[in-house]
C-alpha cells in the first residue's frame, strides 16, 4: 500500500512539473502521451473545466458572429457565438468529449471532437482554411 502512495505521490509531481515547464524544451526532453497526462484529475478540482475555442481562417476577415453548437451526445447542448476575434467559451462544462459544429447562417463549416479536463483550459484553435 506505501508504493502505491508513493507512486501517486511521485507522479503528482512529475505532472506538476510538465505542467509549469510544458512550453520550455530545454527543461522538459520528455515525451508523454497527452491522453495519459490529461487523463488524470486534481483531487483538488471539481470535475468540471471549460471549453475555450478560437475561431481562425487564411484571411485577415471579421470572424465575429459564427455560431458554435457544442454538444455532447446525450443531453447537453449549447450554442455560442464567436466574438470579434474569433473566440468562444463554455463554461463549467462536466469533464468528458463534446462535439463541436461550425456554422455561419446556418451552414455547417466545420466539425471537431474535443475533450474537457478539470480545470484545464487549452485554447482550441478551430481553423476554416
Amino acid at each position: 500500500m506505501l508504493w502505491g502512495n508513493v507512486t501517486n505521490i511521485l507522479f503528482d509531481i512529475l505532472l506538476k512539473f510538465v505542467e509549469l515547464n510544458r512550453n520550455n524544451s530545454d527543461i522538459v526532453d520528455l515525451y508523454f502521451d497527452a491522453s495519459i497526462v490529461n487523463s488524470r484529475t486534481n483531487k483538488d478540482n471539481d470535475g468540471k473545466g471549460n471549453l475555450l475555442l478560437h475561431l481562425t481562417d487564411n484571411t485577415e476577415s471579421d470572424l465575429h458572429g459564427y455560431d458554435i453548437f457544442v454538444t455532447d451526445h446525450a443531453s447537453f447542448a449549447k450554442t455560442v457565438t464567436t466574438n470579434a476575434t474569433g473566440e468562444a467559451s463554455v463554461k463549467n462544462l462536466p469533464t468528458g468529449n463534446y462535439h463541436i459544429q461550425v456554422r455561419k447562417n446556418n451552414a455547417i463549416l466545420l466539425e471537431k471532437d474535443l475533450e474537457v479536463y478539470d480545470d484545464n483550459e487549452p485554447m482550441n484553435e478551430l481553423s476554416l482554411a
